[in-house]
């Protein structure tokens, strides 16, 4: 009976780590995908999620084409962590070659992640009016829903699951 069990567990145990590393080839698979397959599958992601039709599907493939250079990442190669604690590529001398940290990677001034940040946030209000012209009034609603409530949630994690606060 005990070896009945035994081997009842380690089966299970088997099966969970193939699926994981299943999991594993799959994300690793579309981490190496190409920016055309990354732009359909975003699109295809959105068009099943918001039930857009097929011609609703062209038109959002090509906004999200046109748009794909505009909003691809900051470009200003900061570390991360910048504002959380006013130490962005610091001062660190590297023993062997004495180099400083700041001479490998510069990080971005104030002023320019603060203009990169305002362009930003130009080139996503300019998708979102071509995507409302897109979609229906309920799709977008529910797109616009979506999209603030994931700004809660990534705004929750920074400050460790904590609420915002109001003054």
């Amino acid at each position: 009976m005990k070896k009945m069990i035994l081997s009842l567990v380690a089966a299970v145990a088997f099966s969970a780590m193939a699926m994981a590393q299943e999991a594993k080839k799959e994300a690793a698979q579309c981490s190496k995908c190409d920016k055309t397959e990354m732009l359909q599958h975003r699109t295809d992601r959105v068009v099943k999620k918001y039930g857009l039709n097929e011609d609703q599907a062209k038109q959002l493939l090509k906004l999200n084409t046109a748009f794909a250079d505009k909003m691809s990442g900051t470009g200003l190669g900061h570390c991360g962590k910048h504002q959380q604690k006013g130490q962005c590529c610091q001062q660190k001398t590297d023993g062997e070659t004495g180099a400083t940290a700041q001479q490998q990677k510069q990080c971005p001034s104030k002023e320019q992640m603060l203009a990169k940040r305002k362009m930003m946030k130009a080139e996503r209000e300019s998708y979102n009016k071509e995507l409302q012209k897109i979609m229906t009034p309920e799709q977008f609603a529910r797109y616009s829903n979506d999209q603030k409530n994931a700004r809660q949630r990534r705004q929750r994690g920074k400050r460790g699951g904590q609420p915002k606060q109001t003054v």
